[in-house]
Order: C-alpha cells, then sequence, then structure tokens
C-alpha cells in the first residue's frame, strides 16, 4: 500500500517502463479496474456489459472508469430514473472533459460536468476513434485575454491516426448571447461541417 508521495513516485519510477511497453494499455486498464474495486465498478454500470464494445470499440464505461472513477453508462449530468430505471451519469466536474460528435446527430448528452473540466483538456469521440483537445494555457489565463486583449482563445488538436507531425491550433471565439455560445439551430449534414467543429457547436 502506497503511504506517501515519494512512495508513489518510487512505484510509478518501478512499473512506467511496463506501462509505455506492447501491454500497456492492458495494463491500465486492470490497474483501474483494481484500483476502484471490481465490485465497485460493476456497480456503477446501468447494466453489466463488456468493457470493450462492438467491433472493438472502447466502451463508454471504459472511458468513464478513467476519466470519471467509475463505469459510468452516460455522460450527462448525475443521475436520472426513467421508467422505474435508474441511470448513472457522471456524478461531478471532471478534471479532464469529454465531448462527443454523437451529441451533436442527439445520441448522447454531454452534461457541463464534462464538457466544463477543472483544466482545459478533453478527450474527443469524434467519428471511430478519440482524439485530443487541449490548451497550453489555464482557464484563468484564457478569460482575461478574451475579455481584456480580445483574443480568441487557442485550442491544440492531436489526433494520432492522422500521423501529424505538429498540432492542429484552433482559434475559437464565442457567439455573444447571454454570455453563453450559441448552438446551431438544427445539425447540418457532416459532408457540410468537419466533425470537430460538430463537437464543438454543442
Amino acid at each position: 500500500v502506497i503511504v506517501s508521495v515519494d512512495g508513489l513516485a518510487e512505484s510509478v519510477s518501478h512499473w512506467l517502463p511496463g506501462f509505455m511497453g506492447p501491454n500497456g494499455l492492458l495494463m491500465l486498464v486492470v490497474s483501474a479496474l483494481l484500483s476502484h474495486g471490481l465490485e465497485r465498478v460493476v456497480a456503477s454500470m446501468d447494466v453489466p456489459l463488456p468493457l470493450i464494445a462492438e467491433h472493438d470499440y472502447c466502451a463508454m464505461e471504459l472511458v468513464n472508469l478513467l476519466l470519471a472513477g467509475g463505469c459510468y453508462s452516460n455522460v450527462f449530468d448525475g443521475v436520472r430514473e426513467t421508467d422505474g430505471l435508474r441511470l448513472g451519469g457522471i456524478p461531478q466536474q471532471l478534471p479532464i472533459g469529454f465531448l462527443s460528435l454523437f451529441e451533436y446527430y442527439g445520441y448522447v448528452e454531454v452534461g457541463k460536468n464534462a464538457k466544463n473540466p477543472l483544466y482545459p483538456l478533453w478527450v474527443v469521440c469524434s467519428e471511430s476513434h478519440y482524439t485530443v483537445l487541449y490548451a497550453t494555457e489555464s482557464w484563468e489565463t484564457m478569460k482575461e485575454k478574451e475579455e481584456k486583449e480580445k483574443e480568441p482563445i487557442q485550442l491544440h488538436y492531436y489526433d494520432t491516426l492522422a500521423r501529424q507531425e505538429e498540432d492542429i491550433i484552433l482559434e475559437l471565439s464565442q457567439t455573444r448571447g447571454e454570455g453563453t455560445t450559441k448552438n446551431p439551430a438544427s445539425p447540418v449534414a457532416l459532408n457540410d461541417r468537419p466533425p470537430l467543429e460538430c463537437c464543438l457547436a454543442r
């Protein structure tokens, strides 16, 4: 049992080569499952299901285990009761956020706990795989620049499958309504809009 920061650092240093190796992903998943406890993990699901879904895709429950610490089956905020069923979502604000292209088409709802993380860093479910969107500055710095210097927010986008040599940098500015970004009245065809823009539109 690790009881100190020094002990944690020593343990990480010892196991890091394994996590960076060919079986690193499997080690990460097993570590997360055992750290949270198998009974607790199963209890957090709406219905106990495999963590690897059809076509070998990562199930939402596994994504939430790594981001939120529980195998929640949904990404809306909190818990909902529907026709006597208890549906579990994200219970509190996440350190690292989550965005999904499927919300743009109305298949899922991503709540504020996932959209507005503690740090400006998001896992993005876009098309058939996951990518990363992040800022190199804190929320406070970005807000100050936008309000005082009228500078757009800059976010970096990285897609491992695209074999990028450099990050793609996005400049975002809000459409001012009541201090929020306006959502599109209705989704347009995907061919008319880049998938990442669809994720950010919601």
